[in-house]
């Protein structure tokens, strides 16, 4: 067995060769029947994959397993070590589609540390299909019972409502927003400056002018400063890109 107390000790003096030197001993610790041993095993791969992602990535499928160990310990940081691998590693979520389902079941476990681990990994696994994860953090906000994590929710819907086209974050994002600050929920006035700020991005990715009347009418608004008689004749807009020819051309560009 591995002698933990030595890797420790590694682990905290920040002697990351000698600990990818024993990968095979930290390895085999994945299947120990003591979640403290486990759960350390992988925050040290989750450590070293951003040490050199080459020689851990070979462990990813093994933590993607460990995100529903029986502890919540072990599950909460195997969701925090996902996410560091993944972002580290490019190809990961294209090698294990199945990393943004386990993600979705994640959000609703019932322990809260790893429901908080897994927006955490969400918010950065996420850009690699944003609309879809960002849909999910939405629909959990309602849902969440736990303040601090509807906090999260709010968070990386906010990173990741940025890497979404513009007809997603019109259609999807800002009316479930909308909800949310109408229902007064208690991260309703987050929410508000959340929906402000995505509103005045929205508007700011609409093409300058020439597309058609509405276009014009939102550049005006925009470079005036009235942002929200820019966002009043946005859905004309959206209307108008569906039904000109000329326009489903730019509505391309816009996505």
């Amino acid at each position: 067995m591995a002698r933990q107390d030595e890797l420790t000790k590694m682990l905290e003096e920040g002697d990351y060769e000698g600990l990818l030197s024993r990968l095979r001993e930290i390895t085999s610790m994945l299947k120990d029947e003591d979640p403290e041993r486990r759960k350390f095993a992988v925050q040290v791969l989750g450590e070293l994959s951003e040490v050199d992602i080459n020689r851990v990535k070979r462990y990813y499928s093994k933590i993607l397993r460990l995100t529903e160990d029986p502890s919540e310990e072990v599950k909460a940081v195997a969701f925090r070590s996902l996410a560091k691998m993944a972002e580290n590693w490019e190809r990961a979520v294209e090698r294990y589609p199945e990393t943004i389902d386990i993600l979705r079941r994640g959000l609703l476990d019932p322990s809260p540390k790893v429901r908080s681990s897994v927006v955490y990994a969400a918010e950065r696994i996420g850009e690699r299909d944003p609309e879809r994860v960002c849909r999910w953090l939405l629909l959990r906000i309602e849902g969440e019972k736990e303040v601090g994590i509807k906090h999260l929710l709010l968070k990386a819907v906010r990173k990741l409502a940025r890497k979404v086209s513009v007809a997603f974050l019109f259609n999807s994002v800002l009316p479930i927003l909308e909800t949310v600050v109408m229902r007064r929920d208690i991260i309703s006035s987050e929410a508000r400056r959340v929906l402000q700020e995505l509103r005045s991005d929205l508007l700011r990715k609409v093409p300058a002018a020439g597309v058609c009347a509405e276009v014009d009418r939102i550049d005006y608004a925009v470079r005036s400063g009235d942002l929200e008689e820019g966002f009043r004749n946005l859905d004309k807009l959206i209307v108008a890109l569906e039904h000109n020819v000329a326009a489903e051309r730019a509505l391309r560009v816009l996505k």
